[in-house]
């Protein structure tokens, strides 16, 4: 089951995310760094709590 978070995330935000951003007209560079950006942003709530241990 571990195996397919990473699939999911992988084709979520470097798949649909990607193609969503090319749709908008975003240049290569603005579509990394927004995907990466949005990527980072649902993982921020693994900064804290237990979560904050993946850290180390």
């Amino acid at each position: 089951m571990t195996l397919f978070v990473g699939i999911g995330e992988k084709l979520m935000f470097r798949g649909i995310g990607v193609q969503v951003f090319k749709r908008a007209g975003l240049s290569e560079g603005k579509v990394a760094l927004w995907s990466s950006v949005v990527f980072g942003a649902v993982h921020i709530s693994n900064a804290f709590g237990e979560g904050a241990q993946a850290l180390l």
